[in-house]
């Protein structure tokens, strides 16, 4: 059995897993404050580590959820109508 942490998807999959486009992973490629990760180059076809991938969506998921939670709170402390008192 192949060593899961090391992969390779190839950016068609990527774009599938992703419900994108290729240029869209271009884009994500030279947005660096997206840490989408980098591919990794063979005979001219890009391909992704898979472990990054999960790695990735990782980050992001706990990113949404602690968005989630902060607005959850500011919620809360706004009065009904969301006018300060």
């Amino acid at each position: 059995m192949k060593d899961k942490s090391k992969r390779l998807i190839p950016d068609s999959e990527v774009c599938r897993r992703y419900g994108v486009i290729a240029y869209t992973l271009w884009r994500w490629d030279h947005d660096p404050d997206f840490d989408f990760p980098k591919p990794v180059r063979i005979n001219g076809r890009k391909y992704r580590v898979e472990d990054e991938l999960d790695q990735f969506d990782a980050r992001r998921a706990a990113e949404r959820d602690d968005r989630s939670e902060r607005r959850k709170q500011s919620d809360h402390t706004q009065p009904l109508g969301g006018e300060a008192a």
